[in-house]
């Protein structure tokens, strides 16, 4: 007999991975929103690397380009965009998880497994790594 336990255990981890490739498309989603927004002609990339070639681990394999900005603020916003998305998915889940009757252990839990990409995908995009929106971002701000 499998254990309930064991299966939603399995759920769980189905719907992080889930949930982390959501948070990667709306990522981009925002990014291209804003870069459309300024008539950018943005397109997204998926399982792509900067080159063209097929991705692997150490290529990017998801972003978004778009032709050169008329001024730096709309550069900025593009790449504003993407964590402010990631950080809005997070800020509503977790409030539709603070709304959720407390006696609801599974959904709450469906909850928390969902909000932890969307932190983790603001929390990396946001530090300011070579080639990364925290990069481009603080680079900006300075």
């Amino acid at each position: 007999m499998v254990n309930k336990s064991l299966i939603f255990g399995a759920f769980l981890g189905l719907i992080l991975f889930v949930s982390l490739f959501g948070n990667i498309v709306a990522h981009e989603f925002g990014h291209w929103a804003v870069a459309e927004h300024y008539s950018l002609n943005p397109q997204m990339h998926f399982g792509e690397s900067l080159d063209g070639e097929k991705a692997n681990l150490f290529s990017a394999s998801f972003f978004t380009t778009y032709n050169a900005p008329v001024c730096t603020d709309q550069d900025f916003y593009v790449t504003l965009a993407g964590p402010l998305t990631n950080i809005m998915i997070a800020v509503g889940l977790f409030f539709a998880y603070q709304r959720m009757p407390k006696k609801t252990y599974r959904i709450n839990m469906l909850f928390l497994v969902m909000v932890i990409p969307a932190i983790l995908s603001a929390i990396v995009n946001l530090m300011p790594l070579q080639a990364s929106d925290g990069q481009l971002i603080f680079r900006y701000l300075r």
